[in-house]
């Protein structure tokens, strides 16, 4: 139970001088109250004692002197207390005197804290700068919702929290060394203007110092990316980083080459020597210190090695094997079922070829290009849509190759180009 006893009026007569002097305020023949029951943290003074009971006064001390009067003290019972410092201003000087009734008082001293340190954040580097701060100190720091957690200024700090962005408050840690020092200077207790009395004083170590608030940004989102599943080729624009993930691996991170944008860069050469995974785009990192912007988040897109469809070409019946008179023609190319056939079309007197005819039975749209060497992804394709034809002359001659068509809607890429023979017409 705490009691709180308050002295009144500011001229004490001889019998309240008495009175007080038999409470054991000072008194000469009494030893100090001992510095080994006390032990102080942040959290509170914890006191142990063994008179019924213990005497507490948070004493005001003017700036520059060394002397305090003692109109009040707190009074705990039961052996223990705790004193709570919450009430106390960290960045000033705090006395507190402690006493019993068998003890002379002493006062604790607890310094001030450090009020004149700064901290900011430096999102590239991931690191919190202070500038002003006390010499060797230690630092935590504590979310909205956190307890106090420390912090080594020297280590990455803040990449869990530049997800979505976070308010950080960083302060520097309390200092209550575990043994106290005596105070070369001692608080005079002046209660009694005629009697004053020095109290051996304690430098018992200071409190937290102040809180500093800062943001970390969240991240961007990640940038537009252009993944064209009808020509293979993804176009990054220049200044992006990219790379390669797969459930085993996550590849380098480059820098987009000024062809990555223009051209695009073909999917085949994203995948490597994988099958399939994922292609990661963001925005890069800029600047440094407190002005450096943290890299966007990742765009992601799915991507995979172009199917090949060499092995649905038909070996023994490429388009130059179409013989003349045949109503059927040839199948060159066959896939789940279907096929692309290739016949000849005929004049009016059906003795003179015209055109070849090249008719798509498949469930896809197709593309080609007639050229004597395989196609690469900067040569422009004609499309055959399902069910459609199209017709070749002599005025085209050259290899046919063809290749399934993506779909940008449900996000099929095309696949390699495949030759199905080279164009050739009766004389």
């Amino acid at each position: 139970m705490r009691i709180k006893r308050v002295l009144q009026g500011t001229a004490l007569t001889a019998l309240a001088a008495a009175a007080w002097m038999g409470a054991g305020s000072v008194d000469a023949s009494a030893a100090d109250f001992p510095i080994g029951n006390i032990n102080a943290t942040a959290e509170g003074i914890s006191v142990s004692f063994t008179d019924n009971e213990l005497m507490v006064s948070v004493l005001k001390v003017g700036k520059g002197k060394a002397e305090a009067k003692i109109t009040s003290w707190d009074v705990y019972e039961g052996g223990s207390a705790n004193i709570d410092l919450s009430k106390l201003k960290a960045t000033a000087d705090n006395y507190i005197a402690i006493k019993t009734d068998s003890t002379d008082p002493i006062v604790l001293h607890i310094a001030p804290s450090n009020s004149k340190y700064k901290a900011e954040y430096h999102a590239v580097e991931q690191k919190i700068n202070i500038t002003n701060g006390t010499a060797n100190a230690g630092y935590e720091y504590r979310t909205l919702y956190s307890g106090w957690e420390g912090v080594n200024l020297d280590n990455a700090f803040g990449r869990d929290f530049q997800y979505q962005g976070a308010t950080i408050y960083i302060r520097e840690v309390a200092d209550f060394p575990s043994t106290p020092s005596e105070s070369t200077t001692k608080i005079n207790d002046v209660t009694i203007k005629s009697s004053p009395v020095a109290m051996t004083t304690y430098d018992i170590g200071r409190l937290p110092g102040k809180e500093l608030k800062f943001n970390i940004a969240k991240e961007a989102n990640g940038p537009s990316v252009a993944a064209d599943y009808t020509k293979g080729i993804v176009k990054i624009k220049t200044g992006l980083e990219w790379r390669f993930v797969t459930a085993a691996s996550v590849g380098a991170t480059s820098a987009a080459a000024e062809a990555d944008a223009k051209n695009g860069k073909s999917v085949n050469d994203i995948v490597g020597t994988a099958d399939e995974g994922t292609l990661e785009v963001r925005k890069a990192a800029t600047g440094t210190g407190k002005k450096g912007k943290i890299a966007s988040k990742w765009t992601r897109i799915k991507v995979q090695k172009l199917a090949d469809i060499g092995d649905k070409v038909n070996p023994n019946a490429d388009v130059s094997k179409v013989t003349t008179g045949s109503s059927t023609g040839v199948d060159v190319f066959t896939a789940t079922g279907a096929s692309i056939n290739a016949k000849f079309d005929y004049d009016s007197k059906k003795d003179k070829v015209k055109s070849l005819i090249i008719t798509n039975n498949l469930t896809s749209d197709i593309e080609y290009v007639v050229k004597d060497t395989a196609p690469s992804v900067t040569d422009k394709a004609k499309k055959i849509g399902k069910g459609k034809t199209a017709k070749f002359t002599e005025k085209t001659p050259g290899q046919l190759w063809i290749r399934i068509a993506g779909n940008k809607k449900d996000k099929v890429w095309v696949t390699n180009y495949a030759s199905v023979g080279t164009l050739t017409f009766p004389k």
